[in-house]
Formats: structure tokens, sequence, C-alpha cells
């Protein structure tokens, strides 16, 4: 068994989180499968607005690092290296280039109105469709407060 990665004053780079996701929960992510593997990233991000509404910043600090875990492990999955695609954003706003970002508050009114850069920053046709192209979300269970604890655990 190999050690735990060491981190730095600065933190862990994405690389190294993202190997450290594999090796820990590789096999229980390729077990779990993409759509079980996504669907507790949602619960996550689920749990980050409850936070939030409570204002509970140690609640808000811990939801955020099982955010970001549970995107790893579903970059794991789809075999994304997130350290190369989080360049995209290391020099300022990928649509306009500039850091603070000077691009329209809303997005949505610029990709409507045909402008290419944004359409294709926040998605391509077909995003928000369920498996096989069919709109509409795919259905999901209910957990309990016990099996929501399991999975922030894993």
């Amino acid at each position: 068994m190999s050690p735990a990665p060491r981190t730095g004053r600065r933190g862990l780079d994405l690389g190294t989180l993202q190997q450290a996701i594999a090796r820990t929960f590789g096999a229980r992510d390729r077990a779990r499968g993409m759509d079980g593997t996504f669907r507790r990233l949602v619960e996550e991000i689920g749990e980050v607005a409850n936070a939030l509404r409570r204002g509970d910043r140690r609640a808000l600090a811990l939801e955020l690092s099982d955010v970001l875990a549970w995107t790893v492990s579903v970059a794991v999955l789809g075999g994304v290296d997130l350290a190369r695609v989080a360049r995209r954003y290391g020099a300022g706003c990928p649509r306009c280039g500039t850091s603070p970002c000077r691009c329209p508050q809303d997005w949505t009114s610029a990709a409507a109105r045909g402008d290419r850069r944004v359409s294709d920053s926040v998605g391509r046709a077909g995003a928000g469709t369920a498996p096989g192209g069919r709109a509409g979300r795919p259905a999901t269970g209910r957990r309990g407060a016990a099996s929501r604890a399991r999975a922030t655990r894993r």
C-alpha cells in the first residue's frame, strides 16, 4: 500500500489529488459506475446548498471538499485529466480572456443572441438531455440521512 501524498503549504495540486482519489476510491467508483458516482456528486451539491442556507461555514468547507472529491471521481471514470483541462481558467476567463472577467452577466441571453463563444462555453447541443439524447432528467432515488452520511464517508 502506498503512502498518502504529501501536501505542501499551498495544498495539493489537481494531478496529485486525481491520482490519490483514483488509488483510494477507484475500485468502488468503477463498481458504482458513472451514473451512481455522478448521483453522489449531485447529492453533495445539495448538501453545499444546505450549508449555504444555514450560513454554516464549517459545514460548507466540508461539503465543498466532498464535491471536489466526487468531481474528481467522475473525472477519473470519464478519463479526464483535470489538471490539463483546468488550465483553460488559469489565465482568466476562457471566454473573454481577461481577469477579472468582463463578460456580460447574463450568458444565457448572449448565447440566445447567437454569440458562438458563449454557447460553446455553456454547452453543446444535447446538453441537459438524458442518456440516449432524450429530453428530461434521469430518475433519482431518495436517500435517508444515514445513507447520505455513509455516502460522504464513501
